[in-house]
């Protein structure tokens, strides 16, 4: 398969996740993730998450806490090589929970496997706060690393 063709399969499949977050249908996040004891999710703020089982719970947890939510993308880079590919985004997070709204901006990383039957599944989601200054134009002081 040329690897533009496996780029637009890794991008659609990229989308069907961010559809089956925005819907709470852990059915079909089950349809994207790999099923296995090796994939890793970190949410922000959160443990990693190890494990098909436990990333599961995890968005279980999320959907169960929301009342709604939207999620738009932007950003998006897609690095495929062989059978593994990387997608680098900005998520923007509104919604509603029974505290309150949110509206967040995360830095996310997904990491697909093209699977024994060709189809291209999450092994590994990560995504960190883009902290927002309030003040527009604010000095930042440098940070070391």
């Amino acid at each position: 398969m040329p690897d533009n063709k496996k780029a637009v399969d890794v991008k659609t499949v990229n989308e069907q996740f961010y559809r089956a977050f925005e819907k709470r249908d852990l059915d079909a996040m089950g349809r994207v993730w790999k099923h296995s004891s090796e994939v890793r999710c970190v949410h922000p703020g959160w443990d990693v998450l190890v494990g098909w089982d436990h990333v599961r719970g995890g968005f279980e947890r999320i959907f169960r806490g929301v009342e709604g939510f939207r999620i738009a993308l932007g950003d998006i880079t897609v690095h495929q090589s062989g059978s593994l590919a990387v997608v680098t985004l900005t998520e923007h997070l509104m919604g509603q929970t029974t505290g309150g709204s949110f509206d967040a901006m995360i830095s996310a990383t997904n990491v697909f496997e093209v699977s024994r039957d060709g189809a291209w599944r999450l092994i590994h989601h990560h995504g960190s706060p883009i902290i927002r200054s309030e003040i527009a134009g604010a000095a930042r002081a440098p940070m070391v690393h």
